[in-house]
């Protein structure tokens, strides 16, 4: 082997790497020891997250067993709503954590709120005449022009 060379160890899915696993070649031989996978116990192995209607759900940093696809206990999946949609408590974000093989906490639901956008007529003077008499116009209000 040429000297510096680095070799990683990766597990099978349904399997944890227990060790380091990272290696690297000096003076001629392997740094540390060869890690072993051993098959995790399916009681702390969480299935993917439900989906939410008008959300979308991510995970934070990465958990040991993760990159292998298993979310094993102690996985946080965080959920946020997409545009135009809030949570009902309102808040902006929600977790739920793997415990025992099970998602921990509630899972939120996402209805559509109404913006506080404001478009101002100035961008649409030029088109025509307009035939509303206001400066200012709320999302999905409608303005009609002639010519």
């Amino acid at each position: 082997m040429v000297e510096g060379t680095k070799i990683y160890y990766v597990c099978q899915k349904g399997y944890m790497l227990r060790g380091q696993s990272l290696r690297t070649c000096t003076n001629s031989q392997w740094t540390g020891t060869a890690p072993t996978c051993e098959q995790t116990s399916v009681s702390g192995v969480c299935p993917q997250p439900q989906t939410i209607e008008h959300g979308d759900y991510s995970f934070l940093g990465e958990i040991e067993g993760e990159a292998a696809g298993l979310l094993l206990d102690g996985s946080e999946v965080f959920y946020s709503c997409r545009t135009g949609y809030r949570m009902s408590d309102e808040r902006d974000e929600a977790n739920l954590v793997c415990r025992n093989g099970q998602w921990q906490g509630e899972l939120p639901k996402c209805g559509a709120f109404l913006l506080q956008m404001v478009c101002n007529l100035c961008e649409f003077q030029s088109v025509g005449k307009q035939q509303h008499f206001r400066d200012q116009f709320a999302l999905k209000n409608l303005v009609h022009f002639q010519s």
